[in-house]
């Protein structure tokens, strides 16, 4: 859906380059071979963007009420995600295009049929059909990450010992020491690398890209595109519901250990970094390098994880984002 969402927004060679891009500098694909709901709100997502630019092509109503039917599946997957698409379509179709009432009566009842699953897997588990699960424990006793001396401990698996240590592995490093003051937190995200992840860098090379674009338009006067102003309100909404996620992730790295939350937001981002004209330039005037580098990334990758198993992934991807974003500031400079 990447590879066909881009080829519509920009041609063949971008939409390439989107799909590997997304393969490789990003953890989608870490989440796209494991059983998480995040990895299909994120489906139900993209598909959604796609058939809203499938409406503004072809001028054809069908495709946006389609993309309704897959917020309202979203909400049942997600309910934080599929309220952030919902709120994007309803705001940009009802304010942006002027519509009527009788369009929003129709909208309303589209809306409803689609979160049929939701109300009904409701009133299965909660016995109530508004009651959302993610806000009620399904035991008496909560989950809970135990900080001791040295280490976290996941208190809720009968195998923690072998998660502590495969997580060790993996590159997690445990650091119990919370600091919360606003320089210890701001050396921490940038430089200090606290505890097992790396805070916002893991997606400020995105970000910088993205701010970028904004500079561009501002530069050159250009307007904005519908599409343009559609993901630029979705991401606007997302941070604001997901805020507690983005600030825990900041300030709380010890104990975030994956960042399934944003997994939509690298797909929105991708997208501003390559309406900016010289990173699309580069790209398709390269696109051969470039796909040799991915080759040849491939091969050396599938040797080292041979070699080494498991691999130390949070170090690797921790030296990759803070090289990239290094790289990107020096260029924007």
């Amino acid at each position: 859906m990447v590879f066909f969402l881009f080829k519509k927004l920009f041609d063949n060679k971008i939409a390439i380059f989107a799909s590997l891009f997304t393969i490789f500098a990003t953890p989608i694909s870490f989440y796209a071979i494991t059983l998480k709901h995040h990895s299909l709100a994120l489906f139900l997502t993209v598909l959604a963007f796609y058939f809203f630019y499938k409406f503004q092509e072809k001028k054809d109503i069908k495709f946006i009420y389609a993309a309704y039917v897959l917020a309202g599946l979203c909400v049942w997957t997600r309910t934080l995600d599929g309220a952030v698409l919902m709120l994007s379509l309803l705001i940009i179709d009802l304010f942006f295009f002027r519509r009527g009432i009788k369009h929003l009566v129709l909208i309303s009842m589209i809306i409803l049929v689609s979160l049929i699953p939701f109300f009904t897997f409701n009133q299965m588990i909660m016995g109530n059909p508004f009651s959302i699960i993610e806000l009620h424990p399904l035991t008496d006793t909560p989950m809970r990450m135990q900080i001791e001396k040295n280490m976290i401990t996941l208190n809720e698996s009968p195998a923690k010992i072998k998660q502590s240590e495969l997580l060790e592995n993996l590159g997690f490093i445990w650091n119990p020491e919370i600091r919360t003051g606003s320089l210890d937190v701001l050396l921490d995200i940038t430089i200090l690398k606290l505890g097992n992840t790396s805070g916002i860098l893991l997606i400020s090379p995105f970000l910088i890209t993205a701010f970028a674009f904004i500079l561009e338009r501002i530069k050159w006067k250009i307007k904005l595109s519908t599409t343009d102003k559609f993901l630029g309100l979705y991401a606007i909404i997302f941070f604001l519901l997901h805020k507690n996620y983005v600030m825990a992730i900041i300030t709380d790295t010890p104990i975030v250990l994956e960042y399934r939350y944003l997994l939509i937001m690298y797909i929105v981002l991708l997208y501003f970094a390559l309406r900016i004209n010289k990173v699309r330039e580069l790209i398709e005037t390269n696109f051969k390098k470039i796909a040799l580098l991915y080759a040849t990334s491939v091969i050396i990758l599938v040797l080292y994880f041979i070699d080494i198993f498991p691999p130390p992934f949070m170090n690797i991807y921790y030296s990759i984002a803070l090289i990239t974003s290094s790289i990107l500031l020096s260029y924007c400079q």
